[in-house]
């Protein structure tokens, strides 16, 4: 895995998921939702499969663990595209998704996918936990974000916007959507997107040396 931190190169799902695990794992108050959930969601629709049924049972498994009290946290992959999703508030009659892209271009060819995924979720969620389903069907909103200067990035970028969430946690309960929405331009620049590759390469294998992992693979 170590060999996708080279510049140019694509992040794949290990990756984000192994660094936004660890980040999440830092912030109790905070759900971390795989991104292979979007992944099967889209594979069901393709091959006409039914995508609610997938996400009750995928909720189903998962609901004990998760809270309907504290915003959750995913990543998406879509056509060779990393995109990061904030839940703020599920279950509640306040509750709204953030949609951050770092290559606006795409938002368009999947951005009611996107919302759909996230009603179903929360609604799933909601009724398994007995919770009343208050979710707006037009749930999601699209923030302003640093953009990549390339095509490739989309990687470093995603894992920024879920550090930077993390670490303004207290905005999301303490702010309108609008007013987020509009903020997340200023949280980071795209020099620092672009340079945040190198210190994942740095952490990863600091973390695999400490832990005495091979790194080779």
């Amino acid at each position: 895995m170590s060999r996708q931190f080279e510049p140019g190169t694509f992040l794949k799902d290990c990756a984000l998921n192994f660094f936004s695990i660890l980040d999440c794992k830092q912030h109790k108050n905070i759900e971390y939702i795989n991104s292979t959930t979007y992944g099967w969601f889209l594979t069901c629709i393709r091959r006409k499969y039914n995508h609610e049924e997938f996400i009750q049972n995928y909720t189903r498994r998962r609901f004990q663990e998760m809270s309907i009290r504290n915003p959750w946290i995913t990543l998406i992959h879509q056509d060779m595209h990393w995109q990061t999703l904030v839940i703020v508030n599920p279950g509640q009659t306040n509750c709204f998704a953030l949609l951050m892209d770092s290559y606006t271009d795409t938002t368009s060819n999947n951005f009611n996918l996107i919302n759909a995924f996230t009603v179903l979720l929360v609604n799933a969620v909601s009724r398994h936990l007995n919770e009343p389903q208050t979710c707006n069907p037009n749930i999601l909103k699209q923030c302003s974000v640093p953009q990549q200067p390339n095509a490739f990035d989309c990687g470093p970028f995603s894992l920024l916007n879920i550090k930077h969430t993390l670490k303004n946690q207290h905005l999301l309960f303490s702010s309108t959507p609008d007013e987020l929405c509009s903020s997340f331009h200023s949280w980071y620049d795209t020099h620092e997107a672009t340079r945040y590759r190198n210190y994942l390469s740095w952490k990863f294998t600091t973390y695999m040396e400490q832990h005495r992992i091979n790194t080779t693979t």
